[in-house]
């Protein structure tokens, strides 16, 4: 390995202090902020759509709660962990992870009334994504509380975006090409830099470590699905009507 990556689990602690406030990984904290506002500025911009389409406003949601998990880990996992410790990566880990549900359950969405798949086969892929949710509720009792952090996400996060929403858009796609369906597909396939910097353990230098690296990334893939969100409300139209037929 070069001489300028290192392992994360060796990674100094960095601080500086302001106006006499002592921050801890201060660039961690700065591009969570950053993703974190990014997050929530998509989610504004989605308002429109989300006004009009259920799918867009789920979308929007997942932005919701991934703009606030982000800031709120920033702020209590780095900049101020040493005043809280151990445990306090909770909150982070359970507001990010929520976030997925409404990511794929828009997805789901987007199958109704589009000739992709029968309203049964629907309706097991709602359940579906309720007994993931449970599943990994459950896997995250297994945690001691003072050792639960972004790790105890990856299961969640990989049968989620996928296990499911990938395979999900990529049977979608070849019998309802919808440009949306494509947009999605190359935001979870901008997710692969994320996870291989993960895996690989890649950090830059003690000022820009492998959690700045991800959340610099992080930031194609959010905008990405924005764009599939947006594109998504298209579809709305179609899936009101297939409702009504439905109800006679």
């Amino acid at each position: 390995m070069s001489s300028f990556v290192s392992i994360a689990d060796s990674m100094e602690i960095t601080q500086i202090t302001l106006g006499g406030v002592l921050i801890q990984d201060p660039m961690t904290l700065l591009t969570d902020i950053v993703l974190g506002v990014e997050c929530l500025i998509l989610a504004a911009l989605l308002r429109s759509e989300a006004a009009r389409s259920r799918i867009s406003k789920l979308f929007m949601w997942f932005l919701i709660l991934m703009g606030i998990g982000s800031i709120e880990g920033g702020i209590i996992n780095h900049g101020w962990y040493y005043l809280l410790g151990p445990g306090w990566k909770a909150p982070m880990v359970l507001i990010v992870g929520s976030s997925l549900p409404f990511l794929m359950l828009g997805n789901v969405l987007s199958l109704v009334g589009r000739n992709v798949m029968s309203d049964q086969r629907i309706k097991w892929l709602k359940i579906l994504i309720a007994v993931e949710m449970g599943a990994w509720w459950s896997y995250l009792f297994t945690w001691p509380i003072e050792l639960l952090d972004f790790k105890a996400m990856v299961p969640h996060l990989f049968a989620g975006l996928i296990l499911f929403v990938a395979v999900l858009q990529l049977y979608a796609r070849v019998r309802d090409p919808h440009p949306a369906r494509q947009q999605m597909l190359w935001a979870i396939a901008s997710l692969l830099p994320v996870g291989l910097v993960q895996v690989l353990k890649i950090s830059p230098d003690k000022w820009f470590n492998m959690f700045d690296l991800v959340h610099v990334l992080l930031l194609i893939p959010m905008y990405l699905i924005y764009l599939a969100g947006k594109a998504f409300a298209d579809l709305e139209p179609n899936t009101i009507s297939h409702l009504q037929e439905a109800n006679g």
